[in-house]
């Protein structure tokens, strides 16, 4: 046996192909990367046996240490074709069928190696001689072993050929790890080509496998630098560089695939700087959204509010995290997407804002107003008292005037004053029995129940609401009253049920009559407030109410026909005081 540095080198190049191998079939779960694995493990095997050919001095173990070496020479190109293919996800010709044919000649290859003594179709001589590299064998080429060169050769420049357009395609990211992947695999194979066609120009020595060990470090180069095993490519067409919303890609291993330049100006990077990082460094600035990218659900739509640093006022985004699926439906990562909606949530604020400073002017002027009002009301009374008994008609006429006006106004003002306050925040939350609430309003309404000869069908269960006892009352006594006093039908029949929406955490509460129902043209103004009913000469100002509650519970009314009149109501609980994220007129 010889030792030598070509032979050194044959065995470095066995040994660092056979960690990476060892560490890379580890992730072997990864799309893709179960190719790439094997493709170090024959290139290993490869250099191992070579290595041991070159070590040898006899013509029987260079023959023996030669076959062993083929387990690896033909099986290299086509996982190096496989992995090119998968890696650049050009993958849907490829069915179970079509990679059995692809194996078909590197096993008949192999065989034909291990039986080469019998037939001499592989190498028909094999000569001693000495070289620079010692003891070395020379192999003459038989007719199979220009079929499993030109078929090697085939494979290779497919692969060449994939990851060339590849660099071209995908990111900058995936330029980088395609051209390593290239120039690792070119520098053995021209000396492979050199070797094949004048093997007198290298004294008979192939210097294929101890150009394995550049190869060797620069895979090393792109799994440990540029992330090769974690990044796989997404189609670029997926992101559009000329969108103005930022976005961004993660694969299933949590590194950032790719951004557009918006996400890039967002986060304060380089789209170059950004790609291969993992995704929660890059986008951790952005409240909640690494932790959402972590989870185990797939899509998701949530708002993030972000002060950029130097900016007076925060940013809000409309975030989406949509799951990515290649051709085959297998799950590549996810992708973000941020719609700035900083304008219309600024927009959102201040008419919230203007609305309560309206609720509060409401409420300040009703109550204001009220106690003049009622001064006039009793001052014109006491006139109209005073003036009875003398022939002062005119006085009378204007002082029943004064107090029929006044009395309206005050009535008014109690409605306004009632209006105003239901839209406050509740002072006097509690676990609420709806049912218990809604038996109380139906006592309450028992003369109008029984004049009317109404049948009022309430469910068994409708649960219990964290709320103000009041307001509870308010919207189911105004939702009840609304029906009997709108229904055309004697004897006319409520139902009172619950919808709940187990997914949203919503309560849902029916309110139905068995009338005529609303017309078309009143469905969207029956909850404005004064909106008179023609018929029945009502405040209108009782389902203003409803809708005004409701939104303090981050609810909403509405109304439909479903044979009858359908008020549908939803509300959440009122937080408990200091739950997060909750404040007045906003219940978690």
């Amino acid at each position: 046996m010889q030792i030598n540095a070509y032979v050194i080198l044959l065995f470095l190049s066995a040994l660092i192909t056979g960690a990476l191998a060892v560490y890379t079939l580890r992730r072997r779960s990864e799309r893709g990367v179960i190719w790439f694995g094997l493709l170090l493990l024959a290139i290993a095997v490869w250099c191992l046996f070579i290595g041991f050919e070159a070590a040898a001095t006899t013509l029987h173990a260079k023959e023996i240490f030669s076959v062993l070496a083929y387990l690896g020479t033909p099986t290299t190109p086509l996982l190096f074709f496989l992995f090119a293919v998968h890696y650049t996800q050009q993958d849907d010709w490829l069915t179970r069928p079509i990679e059995a044919v692809l194996w078909v000649l590197p096993v008949a290859t192999i065989v034909i190696a291990a039986t080469n003594s019998i037939h001499k179709l592989l190498w028909p001589t094999i000569e001693l001689t000495r070289t620079w590299a010692g003891v070395t064998g020379v192999y003459a080429h038989g007719p199979w072993y220009w079929i499993e060169v030109g078929y090697s050769y085939l494979l290779m420049i497919a692969a060449f050929a994939i990851l060339i357009w590849a660099s071209y395609r995908f990111s900058q990211l995936f330029s980088r790890q395609s051209r390593i992947m290239l120039l690792a695999a070119l520098v053995p194979w021209v000396l492979n080509i050199i070797y094949a066609l004048s093997p007198n120009t290298l004294k008979g020595v192939d210097l294929t496998p101890l150009m394995f060990t550049v190869t060797a470090v620069l895979l090393a180069v792109a799994i440990f630098r540029y992330h090769l095993l974690d990044i796989r490519p997404i189609a670029r067409n997926v992101l559009f560089e000329s969108m103005h919303d930022p976005m961004v890609a993660v694969d299933d291993a949590g590194h950032v695939v790719d951004a557009n330049p918006a996400a890039a100006e967002l986060v304060g990077m380089s789209a170059a700087a950004i790609s291969g990082q993992p995704a929660a460094s890059v986008l951790g600035r952005l409240p909640g959204l690494a932790e959402r990218l972590g989870s185990d659900q797939n899509g998701g739509r949530f708002e993030i509010e972000y002060v950029a640093e130097g900016e007076p006022l925060p940013r809000y985004y409309d975030s989406r995290i949509w799951p990515l699926a290649d051709n085959k439906g297998r799950s590549v990562g996810k992708l973000v997407t941020l719609r700035d909606i900083s304008d219309l949530k600024r927009a959102e604020l201040e008419l919230k804002s203007i609305n309560a400073e309206l609720d509060w002017f409401a409420h300040s002027v009703s109550h204001d107003l009220k106690a003049p009002i009622s001064s006039v009301c009793m001052a014109a009374d006491v006139l109209a008292r005073l003036l009875e008994g003398t022939d002062r008609t005119d006085v009378l006429d204007v002082a029943a005037m004064i107090s029929r006006n006044a009395w309206n106004a005050s009535e008014r003002v109690k409605l306004l004053l009632k209006l105003a306050e239901s839209g406050l925040a509740p002072t006097d939350t509690m676990g609420v029995d709806v049912r218990a609430t809604v038996g109380d309003v139906l006592d309450d309404l028992s003369s109008t129940i029984e004049e009317r000869s109404a049948t009022i069908e309430v469910a068994d269960d409708l649960g219990t609401v964290v709320a103000s006892p009041t307001q509870i009352y308010q919207v189911f006594s105004n939702l009840i009253g609304n029906a009997l006093a709108h229904s055309d039908r004697s004897g006319p029949r409520v139902r009172v049920l619950r919808l709940d929406h187990a997914e949203s955490g919503e309560h849902v509460f029916l309110v139905c009559d068995n009338g005529a129902g609303i017309a078309p043209e009143r469905l969207e103004k029956i909850f404005l407030p004064f909106q008179k009913s023609e018929r029945t000469g009502g405040t209108g100002i009782g389902l203003a109410i409803v809708r005004k509650i409701a939104e303090v519970y981050a609810g909403s009314v509405r109304a439909y026909n479903d044979k009858g009149a359908c008020f549908e109501f939803t509300m959440n609980d009122w937080p408990s005081e200091g739950a997060a994220d909750s404040g007045p007129g906003k219940p978690g």
